[in-house]
Parts: structure tokens; C-alpha cells; sequence
């Protein structure tokens, strides 16, 4: 039986409610004012605060960063002020929408990312600049561990790869949506690295020429998204390409600018899920589930299109419903990929079995579509001839289907 609850009428203090302008931006979150230009994309960043005293608005103080971005929404500059050993200015540089280069205001390199072929976001390496001159002798190279959600979990330094040593050098923690626990090593006796901090490290070899550089080793973290570490604790805010995203509050800056494509709530991360989707770009969440599903879309447009599109022939054995099940699973195949095409055929079977049965016949004509298809085959013409090899569907086959129909059946239920 279902239970009603009086929703609560407790309200946050003044000092921490928050604020949107008019084309609904967060504008203040309690301790920063946020500005942002006719794109809805950050450009700037200052302190603010609200006293007790003051029941609307907040107090306005020092700029803190600006931002710009260029004719594809990409994010080039961010130039950090105020910020006592964390002032400088960043360039960044891009391969589509991966970041693989930073410079700073002298125009010296300071970081280079290379990414993986998986997926936008898959890091494999950084390399750090040391120390910002033209020599180019003291440089860094670090290999990224990265989890199935591509979370960066640690770096480890190859400098000294040579001699069989490859430290743990930095490690990290995450809270579901992004806030980031930096962890580095106390010293010889720490080789796990559990000392936590709030940034990642910063360089600081030869300090006594250079001082403390003010970029740090890895900026990149939650999902293999930017973390601006200069904005607040834990990872500060991340950049999300089309928006930012507020780790502490777990929602984004910015109103989805699909708006509600696949959700009611415009700032919603993930669906409240960061623990099984992602989003790349800050537009729609997706992750194996959605991509999943953009095939099934496929597979249901193409049987919806191609289904007795086609008289079957005269006299076919297993009559038009065998012809038909070949033409449609070789369609799929050529239009949305041999795996969908498998895919769709079973679970087909599946939703049937409740009122025809499960066919094992069936299955057998769409493996012989998927051979059509495969070889290149016209799938009106291919299908007309039952005599082609792979009408029979093999026992390591069907022992294949029935675990993927057990499984499935698992996770549904």
C-alpha cells in the first residue's frame, strides 16, 4: 500500500539559497557569482557572499577567473586571477573536442594528453612540463589508470621506467557526482599514496628559479571530464564541454540546451545515476544502455519499414514467414550491424513466445539473412533461395542463445 508524505516545510538559510538569472544560469551558489555570456557558457567567475542582513541579492568580490570559448563552443582561455600561487593564464588546444594541449601566457606548453580509441574521454598518458622554459629538459610523462567508468584513478610516473621503477604518484577518490580526494605519498614509507589533499600536485622542481608552478600534474578526473580545481574544495567545478557541472550540488550549471530530450529536469545529471551513466558532452546522458538502445531503435525502424514489404515466393519452404523473417534480419544487418541483427531476431523470439512460440526455424532463416548481408548479397533476391548454407542453426548456437535469454530474463527480473 502506498504511503503519503507531508513535504517538508523546512527552508535553507538565506545565506545559502541559490540563484539563477533569467535564462535560469546558476548565478550564485553561496560562495561565487557566475556570469555567462548570450551561449549560456561561463566567462566569468568571482567571490561573492550573502551576510545575514541581506534577504535578497549578495555582495560582489574580486574576479577570480574569466573564460573564453571559440566558433565550435570549445572552452580556449581561462585565465585565473586572484588566486595567490594558482594565477595563470591557460590556451587550450584540441583534436575535435579532446583537449591534447595547454599552454600558458608565454605560449610554453604545460600539459599534453593523449587519449585512447574507446572513447572520447579514455585517457592513456599526460605529460607535464616541469619547469616553463625553452630547454624542454625537465618533463614528466604519466600513465593513466582509469576505471569501467573511465573515473581516472592514479597516475604512474615512467620517468624512471628505464630502471624498473614506476611509482604510484598520485591517486584519487571520487563522490558519485565529481567531487574529487586527491591522494599523494608522505614519503618512501607511503608507496600506496594515502596522504589526501585537495589538488593535485603541483611542480615545483628547481623552485628557488621558478617557484611553484600553478598547474598541476592531471586535471582531469570524474569520467575523464576537466575538473577546475581553482573553484572551490574537492575538484572545484568540472567542465562538461556544453555546460558545467556543480559536483556539490550534483546538477549542472546550465539548462540542458536540448533541453527535455531525455529528461524533465534540465539540470539533472545523468538521470541521478552517475554511477552507471555518463555524459560526455553535457547534453545527454548516455552509456552502454543508450547505445544499446540507439540500435533497437534501428532494428525497430528497419522491421517496421521492411516487414511483408516483399511477396514472398511461390511454394518457399516454411512459407512467407520464413522469407520474410530472412529479408527483414538481412536488412537490419546491412542498416544497423550483424550484432543488432542477431540480437533483435532473439529477442523477437523471446516477445513471441508467449503467443507462437519460441522458433528455432525462425532464428535459423534471420542467420541465413545475416549471411546474405554479410557476403554482400541483395537480401530480396538472397532470400529466395532456401537452399543456402546456415538455414540450420547449430547446438553451440542455440546453447549461446538460451544463456543470453537466461541472462536477460535475470536482469529483467
Amino acid at each position: 500500500m502506498g504511503r503519503i508524505f507531508r513535504q517538508s516545510q523546512y527552508r535553507l538559510p538565506t545565506l545559502f539559497l541559490l540563484k539563477y538569472d533569467a535564462a535560469g544560469n546558476l548565478e550564485y551558489d553561496g560562495r561565487y557569482k557566475f556570469t555567462y555570456d548570450a551561449w549560456n557558457r561561463l566567462v566569468k567567475v568571482e567571490h561573492a557572499y550573502r551576510d545575514a542582513l541581506q534577504t535578497e541579492g549578495y555582495s560582489v568580490g574580486s574576479i577570480l577567473a574569466t573564460m573564453a570559448y571559440d566558433g565550435l563552443g570549445r572552452r580556449t582561455v581561462k585565465a585565473i586571477s586572484n588566486s595567490a600561487d594558482l594565477d595563470c593564464t591557460y590556451h587550450y588546444y584540441y583534436d575535435g573536442q579532446s583537449i591534447i594541449e595547454i599552454r600558458n601566457g608565454s605560449d610554453f606548453w604545460v600539459q599534453e594528453f593523449t587519449w585512447g580509441l574507446q572513447y572520447i574521454d579514455e585517457l592513456c598518458q599526460i605529460r607535464v612540463r616541469d619547469i616553463p622554459d625553452e630547454s624542454e629538459t625537465e618533463i614528466s610523462t604519466y600513465v593513466v589508470l582509469q576505471d569501467a567508468n573511465f573515473n581516472v584513478l592514479g597516475l604512474i610516473e615512467t620517468t624512471l621506467a628505464a630502471f624498473n621503477i614506476t611509482p604510484l604518484v598520485e591517486r584519487y577518490e571520487y563522490t558519485p557526482y565529481g567531487q574529487r580526494t586527491v591522494y599523494r605519498s608522505a614519503g618512501s614509507n607511503d608507496p600506496w599514496v594515502h596522504s589526501p589533499t585537495l589538488l593535485s600536485r603541483r611542480m615545483d622542481k628547481n623552485a628557488a628559479s621558478f617557484g611553484t608552478m600553478p598547474w598541476g600534474i592531471n586535471p582531469i578526473g570524474h569520467q575523464g571530464l576537466f575538473h577546475d580545481e581553482e573553484f572551490g574544495t574537492r575538484g572545484g567545478l568540472i567542465y562538461n564541454r556544453a555546460r558545467m557541472l556543480h559536483p556539490t550540488l550534483g546538477r549542472f550549471m546550465q539548462r540542458d540546451p536540448l533541453e527535455y530530450f531525455d529528461n524533465m529536469n534540465v539540470y539533472q545529471y545523468v538521470s541521478s545515476r552517475p554511477t552507471r551513466y555518463y555524459d560526455p558532452y553535457g547534453k545527454s546522458f548516455w552509456d552502454t544502455y543508450n547505445k544499446a538502445m540507439a540500435y533497437v531503435l534501428c532494428a525497430v525502424r528497419v522491421k517496421r519499414e521492411e516487414n511483408n514489404k516483399v511477396t514472398a515466393p511461390a511454394n518457399y519452404p516454411g512459407g512467407a514467414d520464413k522469407y520474410n523473417h530472412c529479408r527483414v534480419a538481412c536488412e537490419v544487418d546491412k542498416q544497423c550491424g550483424g550484432l543488432t541483427s542477431w540480437a533483435a531476431g532473439v529477442a523477437n523470439e523471446i516477445i513471441d513466445n508467449s503467443t507462437t512460440g519460441f522458433s528455432w526455424e525462425d532464428l535459423a532463416a534471420n542467420k541465413n539473412g545475416r549471411k546474405i548481408a554479410s557476403a554482400g548479397g541483395d537480401c530480396t533476391e538472397g532470400c529466395k533461395d532456401p537452399c543456402k548454407k546456415g538455414r540450420k542453426m547449430s547446438a553451440g548456437e542455440k546453447e549461446l542463445i538460451q544463456k543470453a535469454i537466461g541472462r536477460a530474463m535475470d536482469r529483467a527480473f
